[in-house]
């Protein structure tokens, strides 16, 4: 790897050290510190810098444009701490156009920009990080995923089955190579679609553990677990199975924060919680009463962006 930027930056430091230009990193340091203290600041925020430059290596050299500079810091900024973000930012200074920079700054924790700008990045990760006990290069198979298909029942009573949702030229998308992404992919593209059935979405919850919530439930996730393990055409064995459901729950769970927040912008007068509450006590009511509905595919458009998610 040639000479990266954070090299430059490292060798523009010194200079500004030898100087004595001591450039302010915290935001919070206080107005009243001597020049000693400052000085310290420094050399503690360039030991971070380098330690973030040893364990984060952005490899990016003079001739990477900025756009790509982006997509690659965003690749290490996703789980990075305030303190090493504000230091790698500082690193970009000189590098970015100021409004580079404030895309960044205004999106890194977007999971639509992750998405997006890491496209490249993570196809590449996908096949390197994928576990041993995924058999890759099948494809997704929706016959084979209709096999022993179970109904899936949401708390609402809402009934239906995946496969109405997914077409052959969707599944067509969709390898073992790739299997937490596109496992994923699929559940995002499903769900999206069942949450404008479904009034009661955004009170749902992935935790088992959930009180203001209602929690979907463990019968929920093994079906769902059980027809991604057969399209994909993998053994049930109980290492897949576990990473399977924890994938599913990921999803889901990321899924409905999104929807949550849609639900509070175009209905501010009430929230989840308030629904959650409504919809307990339906079923306090009248118990779980079966709504089986239909989906058309050509009718149906995916129009919630994908959710980042964390290694496993």
């Amino acid at each position: 790897m040639g000479r990266t930027f954070l090299d430059d930056f490292d060798a523009e430091k010194k200079k500004r050290r030898r100087n004595r230009e001591v450039v302010h990193i915290a935001e919070d340091t206080s107005r009243g510190d001597s020049q000693e203290e400052l000085e310290d600041n420094w050399d503690s925020d360039v030991e971070q810098q380098e330690t973030l430059s040893q364990n984060h290596s952005l490899d990016i050299d003079e001739s990477t444009n900025s756009v790509e500079c982006l997509s690659k810091l965003a690749t290490n900024v996703r789980n990075a701490s305030d303190k090493e973000l504000q230091l790698v930012l500082t690193a970009c200074i000189g590098r970015f156009s100021q409004k580079d920079l404030d895309r960044l700054l205004t999106t890194y924790d977007d999971p639509c920009f992750f998405n997006s700008g890491c496209s490249n990045s993570n196809k590449n990760e996908g096949s390197s990080s994928l576990k041993p006990f995924i058999i890759r290069n099948i494809g997704f198979n929706l016959t084979s995923a209709k096999r022993n298909e179970s109904l899936i029942s949401l708390p609402s009573g809402c009934q239906f089955y995946m496969s109405q949702i997914l077409s052959n030229y969707e599944a067509s998308n969709f390898t073992s190579s790739e299997y937490k992404n596109h496992g994923k992919s699929i559940i995002r593209r499903v769900f999206s679609v069942v949450c404008k059935k479904d009034l009661f979405f955004p009170a749902y919850s992935a935790s088992e553990n959930s009180h203001a919530y209602c929690s979907l439930g463990s019968t929920f996730f093994t079906k769902v677990t059980n027809f991604l393990i057969n399209g994909f055409n993998q053994e049930h064995s109980d290492e897949v199975e576990i990473y399977t459901i924890r994938m599913c729950r990921d999803a889901v769970g990321n899924l409905i924060d999104r929807v949550r927040r849609q639900f509070v912008v175009l209905h501010p007068e009430t929230n989840a919680e308030q629904l959650a509450i409504e919809l307990k006590s339906l079923l306090a009511k009248h118990g779980n009463v079966p709504n089986t509905i239909e989906f058309y595919p050509e009718h149906d458009e995916y129009d919630l962006a994908s959710t980042s998610s964390g290694n496993y």
